[in-house]
């Protein structure tokens, strides 16, 4: 979908789940010449965090974890990654 601001991209199908077709927000991201919208079906909040690398076993797309102040465990995505397996 193309809107005035760029290509609308689902974070979900990016990273192949099943879009719910609930998106409540989104960020402007601009990869080369290219700017789009991520959607999102939600944020959760935000933090300040300390990125692990994942260095014997990173799936595609995921550049790293951190811990939430929950200590719940939080992927840090690769979108770059993402993005070159999509059609934008």
């Amino acid at each position: 979908m193309t809107h005035g601001l760029g290509t609308l991209l689902s974070l979900a199908k990016l990273i192949g789940w099943e879009d719910s077709g609930k998106s409540e927000g989104g960020g402007l991201m601009q990869q080369g010449n290219h700017s789009f919208i991520l959607s999102a079906d939600g944020f959760a909040g935000h933090d300040d965090v300390v990125i692990k690398s994942l260095d014997t076993f990173r799936p595609r797309g995921v550049a790293g974890v951190t811990m939430s102040s929950e200590g719940e465990i939080v992927l840090i995505l690769d979108i770059k990654e993402l993005l070159s397996e999509s059609s934008i």
